[in-house]
């Protein structure tokens, strides 16, 4: 078994056992958890969400999440997540997003910024 040791920076190195616990803990999570690059392009979902949608990882992934939000919400979704991308700052955000029986449900999103250690911007997540 692997153990978890320090880096020289003083962050974890997780090994391979305790990254699988990780996704089991993301994907077994009651909560539709996605993320995101910059520019929206969707590039996680946990399971939950893709069960919620009834699509898969690859129907869902990068402009796919447009075709189970609603056509009118999608131009403001975008500039809303723009503006968070821009400022770092969280966003609360509302869309109707079409469950796996075709019905809508509206949703309540909040975005926070992925910034890495050095303060790069890797995306958004949800």
């Amino acid at each position: 078994m692997r153990q978890e040791r320090k880096n020289s920076d003083n962050t974890l190195d997780f090994g391979i056992e305790t990254e699988s616990r990780l996704r089991l803990i993301v994907n077994r999570t009651p909560a539709l958890i996605y993320s995101a690059r910059p520019d929206g392009y969707i590039d996680f979902l946990n399971q939950q969400c893709l069960e919620f949608v009834g699509r898969s990882f690859e129907e869902m992934s990068g402009w796919g999440w447009t075709k189970t939000t609603h056509p009118d919400d999608i131009e403001g979704v975008l500039a809303m997540w723009r503006g968070a991308v821009a400022t770092g700052e969280p966003l609360l955000a509302e869309s109707r997003v079409r469950r796996a029986d075709g019905k809508y449900r509206r949703m309540l999103h909040r975005y926070v910024a992925l910034v890495d250690d050095h303060g790069t911007l890797s995306g958004g997540s949800v």
